[in-house]
């Protein structure tokens, strides 16, 4: 019975993962990097916060439209949900006991708008 040296190994991610955990990781990045800027432009006028978050959402989508094949679009949902969660609990342990509920719940709904990305 011959058994393939190769099999002992643990054979590495394909590409295709690699990309699409990263892109949904930056996907959340992009969340991360709005929560501020809209946060306290939503403190002066929320209306004019929710056009730009909804602007700087359609430009993501479109960014994604392009550039992502619509094959692994369902992929890609898994892993921005999965980088959208991690997201969460991070803000979650950053306000510890001592965040008021109002704050995060503000903080995660910018971030879940994001999750409304529909690559369709």
């Amino acid at each position: 019975m011959s058994v393939n040296p190769l099999s002992r190994y643990k054979q590495p991610k394909k590409l295709e993962t690699l990309a699409l955990s990263r892109l949904g990781d930056w996907v959340a990045q992009q969340a991360e990097l709005q929560m501020l800027p809209i946060a306290l432009l939503s403190q002066r006028d929320t209306y004019e916060a929710q056009m730009t978050l909804g602007r700087n959402v359609e430009i993501i989508r479109t960014f994604l439209d392009i550039n992502v094949p619509w094959m692994v679009h369902d992929l890609l949902v898994q892993e921005t949900i999965r980088a959208l969660s991690e997201l969460l609990e991070k803000t979650k342990k950053s306000l510890g006991f001592r965040g008021c509920m109002g704050k995060f719940v503000s903080q995660m709904n910018k971030n879940n708008y994001y999750l409304s990305l529909q690559i369709a």
